[in-house]
């Protein structure tokens, strides 16, 4: 017997008050990626309270349970939210602080595991009525290289499990409460972090015999920007260099020049050959005594939504929340690790809005950031939503 659309919004509603509940525990307790001991142990509590006992470790911290249906003959899901917060001093002011002194949840990674623990609930309680498997994974370390994602696929437990999809929600302040988003193929970039060491003599700026750091990473910094743009093109592209440390005076030139910066695209093969041409100029920049050395730390790739997914799930958030209230999302310069999942498995990464009319807006990884907590009854029907007719799906 199918689940209706009036049926889910009820589930949801029932549900915001445990959600609210869960996510001021989380946000109140964060802790930083792949040290989420204590937010595993809560969510492993709620999940056997809620009566899912099938609980393992995965990725160090991380949490994959299993939701069984009617009969395992049928599709397999995976709906994955994150544990980790960020090392940020909270600034929100809000009763529910954070109670760890420079950690904070913001980007609404507690949101997200508070919503997907009521997803659970309503499955499990409905679970004859739907056939299948749904594993709900709480990753661990998603702010920070590697990505908890790659622990994820290196376990190979994925590989046991065999997804037909696996699917991720993520609160967005900038758009409004009750909306969500969706864009199919290329949604997110991939980033990558540059470090540029530049090695010389230094000495006496009034005096012969040094060579000027400060000068040739200057230009190095304008070469970069010129070449890698000129060979993307149109293609977009962001680069850039946020950190030139030359500690010399006024009269001292240094002998070395450390530069750091941020690599990314939304396309793989130019993410490549751009390495390869920001090695290459580092490389004929250098000049008698000066040593120039690039680090390319590469950094997680280019998130790409399945097509026949994505467009199915915008249609069922359109019939579960209105068709006014599904949006369009434009390619996003920011990245996530679970880009790693779209690059083996069809996944679907969405957007649910956050922002209460009249709410000034604190963007994601501001010490200010705060979500209208309502919204996560759209993000529980939605995801819920979504999830059953995949499932319920031919």
């Amino acid at each position: 017997m199918p689940v209706y659309p009036e049926e889910i919004k009820e589930i949801a509603s029932s549900l915001l008050d445990f959600t609210i509940r869960n996510r001021r525990y989380i946000h109140m307790n964060p802790e930083l990626s792949y040290r989420e001991f204590n937010t595993s142990e809560f969510i492993s509590r709620q999940l056997k309270s809620i009566g899912i006992h099938k609980i393992e470790k995965v990725a160090g911290t991380g949490i994959l349970a299993s939701v069984k249906g009617n009969t395992e003959k049928g599709k397999t899901i995976v709906l994955r939210s994150e544990l980790d917060a960020l090392p940020i001093q909270e600034e929100t002011g809000v009763e529910y602080a954070s109670t760890s002194m420079g950690i904070m949840h913001a980007c609404g990674h507690d949101a997200h595991s508070a919503m997907l623990l009521s997803v659970a609930r309503a499955l499990f309680e409905i679970r004859e009525r739907w056939n299948g498997n749904v594993y709900l994974l709480f990753q661990p370390g998603e702010e920070l290289a590697p990505g908890g994602a790659t622990l994820v696929l290196k376990e190979g437990v994925l590989d046991r499990i065999g997804p037909d999809a696996i699917i991720a929600q993520h609160v967005l302040p900038e758009m409004k409460a009750g909306n969500t988003g969706f864009r199919a193929g290329k949604y997110m970039a991939s980033s990558d972090e540059i470090y540029i060491d530049i090695h010389g003599t230094g000495g006496h700026a009034a005096l012969p015999g040094a060579t000027d750091q400060v000068l040739i990473g200057s230009k190095l910094v304008q070469d970069l920007k010129e070449a890698l743009y000129s060979y993307a093109g149109d293609r977009p592209l962001v680069f850039s260099l946020g950190k030139f440390i030359a500690e010399g005076a006024t009269n001292i030139i240094p002998s070395s020049v450390h530069i750091e910066g941020t690599l990314r695209t939304f396309d793989e093969k130019l993410r490549s050959d751009l390495h390869s041409l920001l090695e290459k100029i580092c490389a004929e920049s250098q000049c008698q005594g000066v040593s120039i050395r690039p680090e390319i730390r590469k950094g997680y790739p280019v998130l790409f939504n399945n097509k026949s997914l994505t467009d199915r799930a915008a249609e069922v958030a359109a019939l579960i929340n209105g068709k006014e209230s599904v949006e369009s999302m434009d390619l996003r310069m920011s990245s996530e690790d679970f880009a790693y999942y779209s690059q083996h498995y069809p996944v679907l990464f969405y957007r649910i809005g956050v922002k209460q009319t009249g709410m000034q807006v604190h963007k994601l990884h501001s010490s200010a950031f705060n979500l209208y907590e309502p919204a996560m009854e759209t993000g529980i029907r939605t995801m819920l939503a979504i999830a059953l007719d995949f499932l319920q799906g031919s």
